[in-house]
């Protein structure tokens, strides 16, 4: 009875629950449910009842379900279907159970996890109706079979508990990543599942499925697929128009025979949408295709084939956990994506099929079939022939309207070293200065000796024609930075822009300038972003940069092009050094930084940067190594001028460099591992911080959040090489992220703490110690490590608040060998935040800062939350690729904790509005709904 009327009064807790409908009930439960305040019928497991009830219920108790046939149970559950939106379902034997929930998920209704309704029973589930996936039914079913076994907890060997955990978090984590296809496009799915699938999918309905009304018989197999449930229609407002397609065939019976020899292929980008407007619009250039294959056998390629072109391989094997859901008796499918190129040029225009072909160890095959149109003419080249397309049209009134605007007018030299440079291309140069829609500039150009009658006559003849032309020779060949001298002496203008004697300015480039400057008329250093240009005018490959970042400059001149500087300041410094030349640039604003804070970037693109000349006349291998090594004694003679006892040494990839700084010979790290009570995780992580760190004055604090005995029990009796863990006892209380790291903070006497998660795993011994020597600096409020998922893809580089309306990790799903984005994966940078998986902050600063948000951010953003408050304060926050670690990402957390609370969203977004509009770390020119840095695009 006391069982019965705790029911009641649970039930009677759950928001919205007035009316119960209760399934095979006895009396004494309808009394219990009664007296708790509940309005309370009874029924039998039969259809008949069922239909001719007339209400609806609040929720339907399903408790003790009966051994029926599939056939009773769909009759049922169907008939259950309009009584109640909401089921709260338990059985008994594991065959039973699973037969009933794949009849109620045909019936429209799918696992609530985030709810814990354990009070119902070990094996009770929370059923919604809504999109539901059939897939989840024997996953779901082990679930529950796990749940009942944990909270039994009579297994004789403790370790098979420890087992039954681990599958269990695995088990659970795969249901709610299934869930997440088909809920929303918000920021929850992505905290779930980052991939680009969970996206489309939830757009578009299944496109699985509706690849097929595309192309006609898009997907073949070596066997027929099992039935899948039609997607929900798509609105009719957004709805692509029908294309022509062959008749679909029936489908085939539903067998194990056919399971076991299935070849499944999927293509996620091009999306459906996409290959709608490619169909209509044409492409050209490269297209990227991504997806993924499955099989029982492994997939050994995929061959993607672009109308007659001989085949390319694309790349196999990518890190896809969505998979894992959708596929559990695929041991491989976690593995299942898929990415390749394909090049158009070679096509002519018109209609051409797009061909995926997988193929499986056994000789099983796959294929898609995705229409589109080439057109080398008006097809968009790629994203960032689209993006020129969306943002470059100037409208002719307002670039008018600037110019009348403007109270200050400003004379802007344009400094141009000359050495050697051929006809044409010397002549596109000048010609851009020419034609600026901005006039109040001057031309400075200092030939370098170059003894060419070619560039003699150009120079001639446009000094000759416009008065604003200015022309010095020098006697000798003297080196870029004389020359660069050589010009500034003859600039009469407040700022001097540096243009290279083959490259060219934007039209309205000097215009944005001297808008900017009318804006922030006490800024000393201006530097916008910058493309390449080919020698028929095509544009490629924009460098849309960060705000001021001074520790990423020291790995990259990422300033670089148009640069622009207060005369008087540039004549301050000395000018240009020659001993910096190659490098001059890199050197003239690192020194510049020292002097002025008043530095400002304007997000355009001003510049072309030219990248089909000659090697000739571009840089000879000596060259670069040259350049190389001015770049180095650049950053090194700055760090010398700011009084840091730093070394300057190559980076993670070539041509980069990598700041070593001192670490102060007494400090200390508290490392505090939060756990949920996954044993086998916490196990590893220990046993690497032991084995894998050879940054050895660190002490480490476990805190237990789980439910039981098995993690105080390990954590007292462990020990590896002399050292102990910390115990911090947090167990059976919800799950609070800020509140646990709180009260394990207040006890570390270390300067540093170190924030991990116990689903993490070393790589390199030398991680902690690339994170010390960055957060001793006394600048320093945060680092952040690079975390890969087990497949070497990339899930943190760092994190972009306004990314999905909040914030998100960038770069994630890269792989870490690539060199992607001018390397930011792979160097120190400015960030405005880093996750809490792996975060190194200095305890005084933690604390000034008030630590974690324990009341308005329990679950989620507490880490961005720390971050920005640390940045608010004046300290940067750094990103370092040479702390690299495996991160098996949110495994050790239940569903309900991996989901950011509405409160908590609504908490952030308030909180941190102005960096939300405007990551100082991003540009706005990059996309908010995707963390690749891919271009921006305009709404729909």
């Amino acid at each position: 009875m006391e069982q019965e009327s705790q029911l009641g009064r649970s039930l009677s807790g759950l928001r919205g629950v007035r009316s119960v409908l209760v399934l095979g009930s006895s009396a004494g439960l309808l009394k219990a449910l009664q007296s708790a305040g509940l309005e309370a019928e009874g029924s039998a497991w039969h259809e008949v009842a069922l239909v001719s009830a007339l209400r609806t219920y609040d929720i339907v108790l399903c408790l003790g379900a009966p051994n029926l046939t599939p056939k009773q149970c769909a009759v049922i559950t169907i008939a259950l279907a309009p009584r109640s939106g909401r089921i709260l379902f338990s059985s008994g034997p594991d065959a039973v159970c699973a037969v009933w929930l794949r009849a109620f998920l045909e019936a429209g209704y799918g696992p609530d996890l985030a709810l814990d309704v354990q009070w119902a029973g070990t094996g009770a589930v929370l059923l919604r109706a809504g999109s539901t996936d059939l897939d989840q039914a024997a996953i779901l079913a082990e679930l529950l079979h796990l749940r009942s076994r944990l909270m039994d907890g009579n297994s004789p060997d403790p370790s098979i508990d420890i087992d039954l955990a681990a599958r269990y978090a695995e088990v659970e984590r795969a249901i709610q990543d299934t869930r997440a296809l088909t809920e929303r496009l918000s920021h929850t799915v992505h905290a779930m599942a980052q991939s680009r699938i969970w996206r489309t999918l939830a757009a578009v309905g299944g496109w699985v499925l509706s690849v097929q009304r595309i192309g006609g018989r898009l997907l073949g197999r070596t066997a027929p697929l099992p039935r899948d449930p039609e997607p929900a229609p798509l609105p009719r407002d957004s709805e692509p128009a029908p294309l022509p397609r062959d008749p679909e065939p029936a489908p085939p019976p539903e067998t194990d025979a056919h399971k076991e020899c299935d070849v499944r292929v999927h293509c996620d980008e091009p999306d459906s949408k996409v290959l709608q407007a490619l169909l209509q619009t044409g492409i050209r250039g490269t297209l990227r295709v991504e997806g993924w294959a499955v099989s029982d056998y492994n997939i050994s390629r995929v061959e993607l084939k672009l109308g007659d072109l001989p085949s390319v391989q694309a790349r196999i094997g990518l890190y896809r956990p969505d998979l894992k859901s959708r596929f559990p008796t695929l041991a491989n499918a976690g593995r299942g994506g898929f990415i390749g190129h394909v090049d158009t040029a070679p096509l002519p225009n018109g209609r051409h099929t797009l061909t995926i072909r997988a193929f499986d160890i056994q000789g099983g095959t796959a294929h898609l079939e995705l229409p589109l149109t080439v057109d080398h003419i008006h097809g968009y080249a790629n994203d960032y022939d689209r993006w020129i397309e969306d943002f470059e049209k100037k409208a002719l009134e307002q670039i008018e309207h600037k110019q009348q605007t403007l109270l200050r007018r400003p004379l802007i030299s344009i400094i141009v070293p000359v050495y050697r440079t051929r006809a044409t291309i010397l002549e596109k140069t000048v010609r851009s200065v020419l034609n600026q829609s901005y006039p109040e500039w001057e031309l400075c150009m200092a030939d370098d000796c170059s003894r060419s009658p070619e560039v003699d006559a150009i120079l001639e003849r446009y000094s000759a024609s416009d008065t604003r032309v200015k022309v010095v020779r020098l006697p000798e060949n003297r080196g870029i930075s004389a020359a660069s001298n050589a010009a500034l002496a003859m600039a009469t203008g407040e700022f001097i822009g540096l243009l290279d004697h083959d490259d060219e300015l934007a039209q309205d480039a000097l215009l944005h300038v001297a808008d900017a400057l009318n804006r922030q008329p006490d800024t000393d250093l201006v530097y916008s972003d910058e493309d390449h240009i080919d020698e028929n005018g095509h544009r490629s490959d924009p460098f849309f940069k960060p705000d001021w970042s001074p520790d990423l400059i020291l790995g990259e001149n990422y300033v670089c092009h148009f640069l622009l500087l207060r005369t008087s300041l540039c004549r301050e410094l000395g000018g240009f050094r020659s001993q910096t030349d190659l490098s001059q640039d890199h050197d003239i604003v690192l020194r510049a930084s020292l002097r002025t804070r008043r530095i400002l970037h304007i997000p355009k693109i001003l510049y072309h940067w030219r990248t089909n000349v000659s090697m000739d006349e571009r840089a000879s291998d000596a060259h670069r190594q040259r350049a190389l090594e001015t770049s180095r004694r650049a950053v090194e003679d700055h760090l010398t001028a700011m009084g840091t006892p730093a070394i300057v040494v190559p980076g993670a990839v070539s041509q980069r460099w990598r700041v070593r700084y001192p670490i102060p010979a007494e400090q200390s790290v508290r490392i505090l591992v939060s756990c949920g009570g996954n044993l086998n995780l916490l196990k590893l992580c220990l046993a690497d911080l032991a084995e894998k760190t050879d940054f050895r004055p660190f002490q480490v604090s476990v805190i237990d959040n789980s439910r039981g005995a098995e993690v105080a029990d390990f954590v007292t009796s462990w020990s590896a090489g002399g050292r102990r863990a910390g115990y911090v006892d947090y167990r059976n209380r919800p799950f609070n992220y800020s509140a646990m790291n709180n009260l394990a903070a207040r006890n570390a006497q270390e300067p540093l703490l170190l924030f991990l998660n116990d689903d993490v795993s070393m790589i390199h011994a030398d991680w902690l110690t690339a994170m010390v020597e960055l957060a001793s600096r006394p600048e320093v409020g945060a680092v952040g490590a690079k975390l890969l998922f087990p497949d070497n893809t990339i899930q943190h580089a760092g994190v972009v608040v306004g990314i999905f309306g909040t914030a998100g990790h960038v770069f994630k799903k890269t792989f870490a060998e690539d060199r992607v984005y001018f390397d930011f994966p792979d160097l120190i940078r400015n960030v405005s935040a880093v996750t809490g998986a792996c975060m190194m902050v200095p305890t005084e600063k933690f604390w000034a800062c008030g630590g974690f948000d324990e009341e308005g951010l329990p679950v989620s953003y507490n880490d961005v939350d720390l971050c920005l408050k640390l940045g608010q304060t004046g300290y940067r926050i750094l990103y370092t690729p040479h702390a690299r670690l495996y991160h098996h990402e949110a495994v050790s957390k239940s569903a309900v904790d991996r989901n950011p609370l509405p409160a908590e969203i609504m908490l952030f977004k308030a909180r941190w509005k102005h960096v939300i509009e405007c990551d100082p770390f991003y540009n706005p020119n990059l996309t908010l709904d995707a963390e690749d840095y891919s271009y921006r695009k305009r709404p729909v």
